[in-house]
């Protein structure tokens, strides 16, 4: 359904005001066999993560953790990049998993998650592990996703899934904001 975010609760609320979460039920005809529930994020929560608030990145830890019976699996969607919304998904998780391109400044931002997870784990969160690297939209005929795979291969061993391979329906899904069929 569509959102009115004038009388819907965002992430920003739960955020800001420490109000529980007020989740969504995804639209069945998005083809979910089980219910699938979403807390919609909003365009102004990059102003929530730059307030700075005392505990801010513990808030959604502490909102999710009053719902965690509720559900077999909760799955939080950061950005990609180490600002507060990732850490605070980091420490809110159980697992991270980290997609990546085959390039090598993704590579870069891979080593650096990794070891800001590690930082996560000793600090705030004994029980977040890194569960995978999902390296995506990979082509196996070019030589520099050759390399890199096997980079990051070496680098991390089993934690690095079986490859995504690149499709242009992927591709063509992203511009049209729809699913990939």
């Amino acid at each position: 359904r569509d959102l009115d975010l004038d009388t819907d609760m965002t992430l920003v609320d739960v955020l800001r005001d420490a109000q529980p979460l007020n989740v969504i039920q995804a639209d069945p005809a998005w083809g979910y066999p089980q219910r699938v529930d979403l807390i919609p994020a909003a365009l102004n929560l990059e102003d929530v993560w730059a307030s700075q608030s005392p505990g801010l990145v513990f808030r959604l830890r502490n909102a999710l953790e009053l719902v965690a019976g509720e559900y077999d699996q909760i799955i939080c969607d950061g950005p990609p990049d180490l600002g507060p919304g990732t850490v605070s998904a980091a420490i809110a998780a159980d697992h991270v998993i980290i997609p990546t391109r085959p390039e090598r400044m993704s590579l870069a931002g891979v080593a650096r998650t990794v070891e800001t997870v590690g930082l996560i784990r000793r600090d705030m969160a004994p029980r977040v592990a890194l569960a995978a690297i999902v390296p995506m939209a990979v082509d196996g005929r070019l030589t520099e996703h050759k390399a890199r795979m096997l980079e990051l291969t070496n680098a991390y061993g089993d934690v690095v899934t079986a490859p995504i391979p690149h499709r242009l329906r992927s591709d063509e899904a992203s511009g049209t904001g729809g699913p990939a069929r």
